[in-house]
C-alpha cells in the first residue's frame, strides 16, 4: 500500500479476482482450482485496499463499522460457493442468487 498506493492496489486485486472468477466458470477442475485460489488472492488485495481507504476516510469511531461492513460484504460473496459445493456447475450457483 505505500509503495504503490489503493488505487493500483485494488485494480491490481479486482483484475486478479475477475480472471480468477472467468477461470472457475469454465468448468475444468484443474482451472476452476487454479480460479478459486486467484480468487482468493484478489480478494485479499482488494480487503487490504478498502480497508486502507477506509482508514483514511472514517474517523476512529465509525472505522470498525465499515471494515466490518466490508468483511460481511466479501463473506456473503463467497456465501453460495462454499455452501453449494464446487462440484455444482457455475450456472446452478448464479441461478441461487438470481432467483
Amino acid at each position: 500500500m505505500d509503495r504503490w498506493g489503493a488505487k493500483y492496489t485494488i485494480t491490481f486485486g479486482a483484475l486478479v479476482l475477475a480472471t480468477g472468477t472467468c477461470l472457475f466458470g469454465w468448468g475444468n477442475e484443474w482451472l476452476a482450482g487454479l480460479g478459486r485460489l486467484m480468487q482468493g488472492a484478489g480478494s485479499a488485495f482488494a480487503f487490504v485496499g478498502a480497508v486502507y481507504l477506509a482508514a483514511r476516510g472514517f474517523s476512529r469511531q465509525h472505522l470498525a463499522t465499515a471494515v466490518g461492513v466490508t468483511q460481511y460484504a466479501g463473506m456473503m460473496g463467497g456465501h453460495g460457493s462454499v455452501h453449494r459445493g464446487l462440484a455444482d456447475p457455475w450456472r446452478a450457483q448464479l441461478a441461487f442468487f438470481l432467483d
